[in-house]
């Protein structure tokens, strides 16, 4: 009588198989991929990191960047800041600009800085001072807003 419930071994791991089977469709229908196709330069990396940071979630459910991705993207705003300035003071020398008085120690810091190629990896509070009172300057905003004859 009581033979007629009884379930074999090899249905109930077959209806578990099922089950996260089923699972595991719904987890990945609610996944959507991106193709993004472009020439080198183009920013589709920029566009990945702006999503992840304005949407994206980590493996463990973190939303944002981590820790290591905020560290490198420090180092690359600190490297363009500084490779930045270093081009637009180049430029001031050959459009015959001059920098204010006092100005001089700051532009060979900040060159040297640009010129030795560690970009982020050197900059330093000095350094920063450095580009911040070079920017404050009438000259290099002149050349900022010359910057197409020199880009």
């Amino acid at each position: 009588m009581g033979a007629c419930l009884s379930v074999d071994e090899a249905t109930v791991k077959s209806r578990h198989i099922d089950r996260q089977n089923k699972k595991d469709y719904n987890e990945e229908r609610r996944v959507v991929r991106l193709l993004l196709l472009g020439t080198g330069g183009s920013g589709k990396s920029t566009i990945v990191k702006q999503m992840k940071i304005l949407h994206g979630t980590d493996c463990e459910g973190t939303p944002g960047l981590t820790q290591e991705d905020r560290v490198a993207a420090m180092d690359t705003c600190r490297s363009n800041a500084v490779d930045s300035m270093g081009v637009l003071l180049s430029a001031c020398s050959r459009l015959g600009y001059s920098l204010g008085s006092g100005l001089e120690d700051a532009r060979v810091r900040v060159i040297k800085s640009a010129e030795s190629g560690c970009g982020g990896g050197v900059y330093t509070s000095q350094l920063a001072q450095d580009i911040a009172a070079l920017w404050g300057d009438v000259s290099l905003q002149k050349v900022v807003i010359r910057g197409n004859e020199f880009q």
